[in-house]
C-alpha cells in the first residue's frame, strides 16, 4: 500500500512540476490583502489585530491562474472589522 501511495504522490510531482512549467501558478493568499479578481470570500472573521481588515485570514480552497488567467479563484475568509 505504502508503495502505491508513493507512486501516486510522485506522479502528482510530476504533473504539477509541468503545468508550473507550462504557466500554472498556485493561489495560496493566506496574509495577503483580498483581491475579488483572484479569490472568493467565502466568510468573514472579526479582526484581532490592528491592520487586519480585508486580510486573508485562510485559505480553504487553492486557486490557480493559467497564462494570466484565472482558472478557479482562492476562496478564502476574510478578517473583517465589524466598526
Amino acid at each position: 500500500m505504502e508503495a502505491l501511495i508513493e507512486g501516486v504522490d510522485l506522479v502528482e510531482r510530476n504533473i504539477l512540476k509541468a503545468l508550473t512549467d507550462a504557466g500554472l501558478e498556485v493561489l495560496e493568499p493566506e496574509g495577503e490583502k483580498f483581491d475579488p479578481n483572484t479569490m472568493e470570500a467565502m466568510m468573514r472573521v472579526p479582526t484581532e489585530e490592528d491592520g487586519q481588515d480585508e486580510m486573508v485570514h485562510q485559505v480553504f480552497l487553492k486557486g490557480y491562474m493559467f497564462k494570466d488567467q484565472l482558472v478557479r479563484p482562492a476562496r478564502v475568509s476574510v478578517y473583517k472589522d465589524d466598526d
